[in-house]
């Protein structure tokens, strides 16, 4: 699985570098705008926080749709692998894109600004905020990821199938999501604070929600990996 692991990374190294020049590059063309550090990063910020999310929801079907039109799935199943490690490592190295992704969307604004920083944000903070931004995007990946599998077993009609198991599943997942929360719901939340010299912020987010929608995905992920042992290659 390590292997695996390592060739996936190989072929996303592209991806990676795209991400962090776009993230970088950004950051560099608002300062050089805007001329203030303070301002630069706070619309760099606005501008990189929510692409991710499509970019997540994409990629979890194009890091399996790449086996099939590059031929190599049949590589792929000749090897003494289980489907739950072809799953898990697709889905592990676009979280890993994730987390890099927010590390540097908030880690750049923050050393930035830090020398003339008006909010008193620690990097502690900053830590908490790039694990649950990158933690709350990895929850898209096992719908699409799942939608596609099953797609895969309709060649001809896959793009429709794939579109109606998404819709269907995204469905349940509505009507289910208040009953698993009740399940979490003495979870505690995470609390993010900001000080400054005139204000104190502290906002507590609830995390009933993430955790209920993490049990749906590992539902999904395990069904995932029986399927994908069984899709016509």
């Amino acid at each position: 699985m390590n292997n695996l692991f390592v060739k996936e990374l190989r072929d996303e190294m592209g991806w990676i570098i795209g991400i962090a020049g776009f993230v970088l590059g950004v950051n560099l063309l608002m300062y050089l705008f805007s001329g203030n550090r303070f301002i630069s990063s706070s619309v760099s910020l606005a501008i990189t926080s929510t692409p991710m999310y499509l970019y997540v929801f994409l990629k979890s079907i194009g890091v399996f749709k790449d086996e099939w039109d590059r031929n190599t799935i049949y590589t792929l199943f000749s090897l003494p692998i289980r489907g739950y490690e072809i799953v898990l490592t697709k889905i592990g190295v676009v979280v890993l894109e994730v987390f890099l992704y927010y590390t540097l969307v908030l880690f750049v604004p923050y050393i930035l600004t830090l020398p003339e920083n008006p909010l008193g944000i620690s990097l502690y903070e900053v830590i908490k905020m790039i694990v649950f931004f990158s933690m709350t995007a990895s929850l898209i990946i096992p719908f699409p990821v799942f939608a596609y599998i099953v797609g895969r077993y309709s060649p001809k009609l896959k793009g429709l199938v794939t579109f109606g198991v998404l819709a269907g599943i995204g469905i349940l997942y509505g009507k289910i999501l208040p009953l698993l929360r009740q399940i979490f719901s003495t979870v505690p939340g995470v609390t993010i604070s900001i000080h400054t010299t005139e204000i104190e912020i502290s906002k507590t987010l609830p995390l009933d929600w993430f955790f209920a929608t993490l049990l749906f995905g590992l539902i999904l992920v395990y069904i995932s990996s029986l399927l994908i042992e069984k899709v016509e290659v």
